[in-house]
């Protein structure tokens, strides 16, 4: 009789606690989703950031926005990787970088090229930090007025 009443008591918490696990699989998979997207709705701003301080013309802005899209998709694509080792990754990624931008290369100025590059090293970081400078400066001037 106890060890029915064991056997039940058994059963019924391992019924409740699969529900629970389910429940947190999938509300990790809702957190990783909306994480992906707010990266994805971030970054795009910081190229859009990167590419009006460019003073080039719309033509080469587009063409420069494609190819960053581009790069972080193969980025993500290397990163997600489980197959690779940690080295394999890296080397993936110095060739990435150093070999994706070659085809426009011709078609943009050195200073662009050197701006580009470095904004993949930061993905742009250094452009918000300048904004907020700069965000900082303005109110120190409303103020003095």
């Amino acid at each position: 009789m106890i060890k029915n009443i064991i056997r039940f008591i058994l059963l019924l918490f391992l019924f409740g606690s699969m529900s629970t696990i389910a429940q947190n699989s999938d509300d990790a998979q809702k957190q990783r989703e909306e994480f992906e997207q707010q990266a994805l709705e971030k970054l795009n701003e910081r190229i859009q950031m990167f590419l009006a301080t460019l003073e080039i013309d719309d033509f080469q802005k587009e063409i420069i926005k494609q190819k960053l899209d581009s790069y972080y998709n193969k980025k993500k694509v290397i990163f997600m990787d489980r197959s690779l080792k940690y080295y394999e990754r890296d080397e993936r990624l110095m060739a990435l970088d150093n070999n994706h931008f070659l085809d426009i290369k011709n078609m943009i100025s050195e200073d662009t090229m050197n701006q580009i590059q470095l904004f993949i090293k930061d993905a742009g970081t250094t452009l918000e930090k300048e904004k907020k400078k700069n965000e900082k400066r303005k109110r120190k001037t409303k103020k003095e007025k």
